[in-house]
């Protein structure tokens, strides 16, 4: 597991490719990409567009930083340990698509942006706890095995496609 740090030179790129990724903040790029385990930050300033299905433990988009998706590209968090596993603070583009599969119960933080189809489908039985509001445009999906909760939060949840929950959804106060 290692951290991937998005290019220090403010412009960024696209997921798959090593100009776009260093092994340190503000470090050199030609860094492996992010994969199974690790955890990509998107560095202030920087724009990171996930131009194909990429596996990761975990993304941390930190304040004036974008991802941006593209078409059907789907990111799949399978953990790397971090309480947050997706933590936006600074925003998303484009209709990002994402795919929980973790195996443990983590924090997410959808912040600001239209997110595409967002999936919670856990190996075995976890919560995903919501941590700020969720607004997609594609559809929702919580798998057999999986929680997606509100923690008694009022974080409001706002799909325009289907809703398809086999597990469960608590909205405590929150508008669903």
């Amino acid at each position: 597991m290692a951290n991937r740090y998005s290019n220090p030179s403010g412009n960024a790129g696209n997921w798959d490719t090593t100009a776009t990724w260093a092994s340190s903040e503000g470090g050199a790029t030609g860094a492996s990409i992010p994969v199974d385990g690790d955890r990509a930050i998107i560095v202030a300033g920087d724009t990171v567009t996930n131009n194909g299905n990429h596996h990761v433990g975990s993304v941390e988009i930190q304040a004036g930083a974008t991802l941006h998706g593209d078409g059907g590209a789907i990111i799949y968090l399978d953990d790397d340990g971090n309480a947050n596993i997706f933590q936006n603070d600074g925003s998303v583009t484009n209709t990002p698509r994402l795919h929980f599969t973790n195996s443990s119960s983590r924090n997410v933080k959808f912040g600001s942006g239209t997110f595409g189809i967002i999936s919670v489908e856990f190996s075995s039985t976890a919560t995903l706890t919501m941590t700020s509001a969720l607004t997609s445009s594609g559809n929702l999906s919580i798998g057999s095995n999986s929680t997606l909760t509100t923690s008694g939060s009022n974080y409001a949840i706002t799909t325009t496609g289907d809703t398809t929950v086999e597990g469960t959804l608590t909205g405590n106060a929150s508008a669903i």
